[in-house]
């Protein structure tokens, strides 16, 4: 709540009037003017001899700006996604007391190789009583990243001997490739 007392004074008169709103959340209220009274130079209260009008006016409470920075990881190449769960470090401004953040999400949408933002969360604001306030912050997000590394593949051949001739082998081999390091059912 905002109560304001405010004294104007001029050459014949005095005013004095009470400005009052109230905006908790970000956002923007109202700002109204009551409690007008007027005296003139030897203080007598001449209030009555005035028609006052009163135009009401704006309280606005703006978001308070906070940096965040959401987690990174890396694995090797397995054909499942990744498991883990981002988490949300204040890197940038300051929280209300008693205020945390939340917003965590499972890397899930990271299986292939490559390196990936994470940006697929939307980091939240929480009260002590668990509200969610992030209205009243301004989050600018500095995505941490997953890694997925390619996995090893080894490829066994077999050995195949002919004698000389002279010309490129092209004898039969019955012997088949081996591969290991293949996930899912993979094939060579």
């Amino acid at each position: 709540d905002v109560r304001l007392s405010w004294s104007v004074q001029t050459s014949q008169y005095t005013a004095s009037y009470t400005l009052s709103g109230s905006q908790t959340n970000a956002g923007t209220g109202s700002l109204n003017v009551q409690n007008v009274q007027i005296w003139d130079k030897s203080g007598n209260n001449g209030t009555q001899n005035f028609e006052i009008k009163t135009v009401p006016g704006k309280l606005t409470v703006t978001p308070i700006s906070i940096s965040v920075r959401t987690s990174s990881g890396s694995k090797v190449y397995d054909g499942q996604p990744m498991d883990n769960a981002t988490q949300v470090t204040l890197t940038g401004g300051k929280l209300i007391a008693g205020h945390s953040l939340g917003g965590a999400v499972k890397a899930d949408y990271v299986t292939d190789v490559g390196t990936h933002d994470n940006d697929r969360i939307t980091p939240k604001v929480y009260s002590a009583t668990g509200q969610d306030v992030s209205g009243n912050y301004l989050i600018t997000i500095n995505p941490g990243r997953y890694t997925v590394k390619p996995a090893t593949l080894h490829i066994g051949t077999p050995l195949v001997q002919g004698e000389y001739s002279g010309q490129p082998y092209s004898g039969k081999c019955d012997a088949t490739a081996s591969a290991k390091g293949l996930v899912n059912g993979q094939k060579v």
